[in-house]
């Protein structure tokens, strides 16, 4: 029996997404930079060098920063952000469906804003550029280890442990709900849920 032919089909879903505005790229790596807005990437980006902006786009597979900084905002990422040697900053609306690891990032990054959602692990070491965690949905673990810069973990829901060790200065924290274990550096942390109306100084503590 003859197989009957998908490619109008194809033709025709590829056609309807151009219609509605959306870009589909190939499942080649894509460089970023140029930015990324309203697209739907069904393979890695990579990030070098430079300044990439991910905006409101779904990134099928990994971000891999090895170089620069990703700002990513109202974006869905459905593998890890891997980060070697960049900077990696979430500003909000942000899920990302593995896992979240910052190396050796030299300038500012982390949560950057409400409602970023990492499903997997969070894992920011040997970092020299201060890490901010704030009012984010961590599924897993959350761990900061071997890091000279500061670190301000304020208002997230955290589903594993919160691991804080062998940091140069004291991670500042409080307000998280935490399902496992708060250890080492961040045992002092307060646990605990309060709205969002309070506001913090940029090292996380109360104003």
């Amino acid at each position: 029996m003859k197989k009957p032919c998908n490619l109008p089909v194809f033709v025709m879903t590829f056609a309807l997404l151009a219609v509605i505005g959306v870009r589909v790229d190939t499942a080649e790596a894509v460089s970023c930079p140029p930015d990324l807005e309203g697209r739907t990437v069904p393979s890695n980006v990579e990030v070098r060098s430079g300044t990439c902006n991910i905006t409101r786009t779904t990134v099928k597979s990994n971000v891999k920063v090895q170089g620069g900084v990703a700002n990513i905002t109202d974006s869905d990422i459905g593998g890890n952000i891997d980060s070697d040697g960049g900077t990696v900053r979430l500003h909000g609306g942000v899920t990302v469906k593995g896992n979240l690891s910052i190396d050796r990032a030299e300038q500012d990054g982390g949560f950057l804003g409400d409602d970023n959602e990492i499903r997997g692990n969070v894992q920011y070491s040997n970092g020299s550029g201060s890490f901010t965690a704030h009012y984010g949905t961590v599924g897993g673990n959350l761990k900061i280890e071997q890091h000279t810069g500061g670190a301000s973990i304020v208002g997230n829901s955290i589903g594993g442990n919160l691991e804080c060790s062998g940091n140069r200065l004291q991670p500042t924290g409080f307000g998280n709900k935490v399902s496992g274990n708060v250890t080492d550096q961040c045992g002092s942390f307060e646990k605990g849920k309060f709205g969002k109306s309070i506001e913090v100084h940029d090292d996380g503590t109360p104003r």
